[in-house]
């Protein structure tokens, strides 16, 4: 129910002192999730809250841009297989290059997934994208050394 998931946002929060625009919700492309009233409703309390709001594995599935328009997505993350592609596949270097351009034009962010080597990340850098996700940076690693490892450093674009 719309109710109990703002009101929870809302409790969450506020008592951890969070920022709403630090929160970022990630949907799935291949997830299930509809255009209708109820969806609409819910995404319009995420933003009139200012939280973030990301479509995942994008390229993956159905979505198209009016998905990503009707949505209200903030952030697209560029799948895997088509950022896995760009050193070797020319149509996967255009299709990630002229989306990223488009989303940008938009003000959308883009995050580029699966970034595993430092060849993939020189190759992606000059792309432009926000963001850069994957083992090239660090495998998962517990809370604790999380923070200690990467908080309060510079960004390292």
């Amino acid at each position: 129910k719309k109710s109990n998931v703002i009101s929870d946002i809302d409790l969450f929060i506020e008592k951890y002192g969070i920022g709403s625009d630090n929160v970022l919700f990630e949907i799935t492309e291949s997830g299930e999730l509809d255009s209708g009233y109820a969806t609409q409703n819910i995404l319009e309390s995420f933003h009139s809250r200012s939280l973030n709001l990301a479509i995942d594995d994008f390229g993956t599935g159905y979505s198209n841009l009016r998905y990503i328009k009707e949505m209200m997505f903030n952030l697209v993350k560029i799948d895997q297989a088509f950022i896995k592609g760009i050193k070797t596949n020319h149509y996967d270097y255009m299709v990630v290059k002229q989306f990223t351009e488009l989303a940008h034009s938009l003000n959308l962010m883009v995050c580029y997934e699966g970034v595993e080597t430092e060849e993939d990340f020189k190759c992606v850098r000059e792309l432009k994208p926000d963001y850069v996700q994957g083992f090239y940076f660090s495998r998962a690693v517990p809370a604790k050394e999380f923070e200690e490892k990467y908080l309060g450093k510079e960004n390292i674009f």
